[in-house]
């Protein structure tokens, strides 16, 4: 028997267009069913998620489970000239007319280009649709536009007209029959912040990895007239990949070759370990595409826990991690590792709850092979030189200037702080003295505006607000461009929707990039008031510990929560991330209104953080806004 004439059956890079390698996914195609297809007006539907998790291979694969009057169009922006509405537009019915003709065997005359260059709207209205509309009947059509960002891409570049988001929304809103349903990969999150309201009436589903049963049949199956894959080798092609659907393609693609090289009747695990370090070579593209999508932060954490992990997949914790750099010198500060942890998790690089892995196992072996401790350490040289610096003290004047405002809580002496960072000043106060002088705010949203105007009619808080001085302390802890928004922080009213006990100060910051959203902390007198504020600030909101998921944003569940610390703490003192739709109580004012919304306790501070997106959207661009600040990328 040729073995060698054997076709590899696995695919790995390229979208899956066909049935006999597509596997799982079902959860995506109901949401589409249900959502889509709606009982007065469809629905425009959102598919979003990292790179590789098979956005497109799903689009390539949801004309076999929608029913047969819908008529799916794939188009891939990639592939279509984006210098200007005429061109865009041209593209787009030229595929129209494309695939009609070929899936369909409908014949459409399609306006020549000198039409749409005259007029590109009435073109494609008046000259293309309403001949479309006569040939599909009662049917619809579905346009599938993938890689979305490309818009965006050329309209930042000066190439696209910026209206083309307005007249895409004006399209949904006005032609009953014609649907859109949008990939949104890694990066596209920016787009939804500056063009919200093209994808705000649209309904979001996230893209992930494979459920384990698909990712074993995606594994076993298209080899079975080949040669059986051992449940060991099952098992570690499901550890390494963790049924991430290009990994697991392309790890499958290596056993193969290696199989059709020296043939067998089984295949074990023994002989997946001998493919990994090619596999690693041929996704080095897409593993290093992860390392250089990441701040030095993200960086420096991915290299922590792979040090930590001493060749194998943790779990490993943040502390962890910050003592593989401790031991070649390096201050790991506690708040960087955590905002990196936050991402990281949201970007499914990490997984876990007190301990923490990497999603899948072929970015830590890369890590370990690309990415020593000391090779990062030189990469990250500013970086760790900053992080290295101690603290300056605060200068005596102004720690008694601010400490002598009506309200204050003294920062001056007190214990010594059980978390005291290596490689900081002896001068700085300790964690426990600190906590009384500033707040820590981890995240990030829109709130809105409505709700805002039932907030600020409410009494005015009794204390005077942060002074430039706590700013200045405040500033370097401030996610996304907050950091360089100081003067957008200012006192905020008392919450009179649920009782805050012993307030101290509230604060209220917006940033610039949020285009009018706010960030909400507050800060209490001592752990027995943070308790029960945070208790009943649960209870305002309905949101109940004991019934929420693993995961922000919540996945499969309306709400989850994630432990961002260290499980060796006092349960009392650990930090955690709360995620649900927002759903006031009735009667308090705003009980129309359901919003994402995100909440963080910072128990060692006595404080925590709400942020809320937009009256009815999603967790997209309230997650990304969170995990992604707007940072100054280095120069690679």
């Amino acid at each position: 028997m040729d073995f060698h004439g054997r076709v590899n059956p696995y695919i790995a890079g390229s979208p899956v267009t066909g049935a006999e390698m597509f596997y799982g996914r079902q959860d995506v195609f109901s949401f589409v069913q249900r959502n889509l297809i709606g009982r007065h007006r469809d629905t425009p539907v959102v598919l979003y998620g990292q790179r590789r998790t098979g956005k497109t291979s799903v689009l390539y694969q949801l004309h076999r489970h929608l029913d047969a009057r819908y008529r799916c169009v794939f188009i891939d922006l990639h592939g279509l000239n984006l210098r200007g509405m005429s061109n865009l537009l041209f593209g787009i019915a030229h595929s129209v007319g494309r695939t009609l003709r070929r899936d369909h065997q409908l014949t459409l005359e399609i306006p020549d280009r000198a039409r749409f260059a005259a007029d590109p709207k009435s073109a494609f209205e008046v000259m293309f649709l309403d001949k479309v509309w006569p040939a599909l009947g009662q049917d619809h059509l579905v346009l599938m536009m993938d890689e979305v960002v490309r818009l965006d891409e050329e309209v930042r570049a000066g190439r696209l007209e910026r209206e083309v988001f307005e007249y895409l929304r004006y399209l949904m809103q006005h032609y009953a029959n014609l649907n859109f349903i949008f990939s949104l990969g890694s990066g596209l999150e920016e787009m939804a912040k500056d063009y919200a309201f093209l994808f705000s009436v649209s309904l979001y589903h996230r893209i992930s990895f494979l459920e384990r049963m698909a990712a074993r049949e995606l594994i076993t199956q298209p080899v079975h007239d080949h040669y059986q894959v051992a449940p060991d080798g099952v098992e570690k092609i499901l550890d390494t990949t963790s049924g991430h659907p290009y990994y697991t393609q392309l790890v499958c693609h290596c056993v193969f070759d290696f199989w059709s090289r020296s043939p067998k009747q089984v295949m074990s695990a023994a002989d997946v370990d001998m493919v990994l370090p090619e596999a690693i070579e041929l996704g080095s593209a897409n593993l290093k595409y992860v390392w250089e999508d990441s701040t030095s932060g993200e960086q420096a954490l991915m290299a922590g826990m792979a040090a930590a992990m001493h060749r194998g997949n943790g779990p490993v914790t943040v502390d962890d991690a910050r003592g593989a750099w401790q031991d070649v010198n390096v201050s790991f500060p506690e708040r960087e590792a955590t905002r990196a942890l936050r991402s990281l998790i949201s970007r499914e690089v990490l997984a876990g709850d007190q301990g923490y892995s990497f999603a899948v196992d072929l970015q830590r072996l890369w890590l370990e092979k690309h990415r020593r401790l000391d090779w990062v350490k030189d990469e990250l040289a500013e970086t760790v030189e900053r992080w290295n610096q101690p603290a300056e003290p605060r200068p005596a004047a102004m720690i008694t200037a601010q400490d002598e405002r009506p309200g204050a809580v003294a920062v001056t002496g007190g214990p010594p702080g059980p978390h005291h960072e290596p490689g900081s000043s002896p001068d700085v106060k300790p964690r426990a003295a600190r906590r009384k002088r500033f707040l820590i705010i981890a995240a990030t949203a829109a709130v809105l505006a409505a709700y805002l105007a039932v907030t600020s009619a409410v009494h005015v808080f009794p204390f005077p607000g942060p002074g430039p001085s706590l700013m200045q302390a405040l500033t370097p802890l401030l996610p996304g461009s907050l950091s360089q928004n100081e003067q957008g922080c200012q006192p905020a009213p008392t919450p009179h929707l649920w009782d805050a006990p012993g307030l101290v100060q509230a604060v209220q910051c917006t940033d610039p990039g949020l285009k009018g959203g706010n960030v909400y902390a507050y800060q209490m007198d001592s752990s027995a008031d943070f308790q029960a504020a945070w208790r009943n600030f649960n209870n305002w909101w309905k949101f109940s510990p004991g019934k929420a998921g693993k995961t922000c944003p919540p996945a499969g569940s309306a709400a989850g929560m994630v432990n961002l610390s260290t499980g060796q703490l006092p349960e009392a003192a650990r930090q955690v991330l709360e995620c649900g739709m927002l759903k006031p109580a009735s009667g308090d004012g705003v009980s129309a209104y359901q919003a994402p919304a995100y909440a963080w306790s910072f128990p060692a501070n006595e404080t925590f953080v709400v942020a809320m997106g937009a009256p009815g959207s999603s967790f997209f661009a309230l997650d990304y806004w969170v995990t992604h600040p707007t940072v100054q990328k280095k120069s690679s």
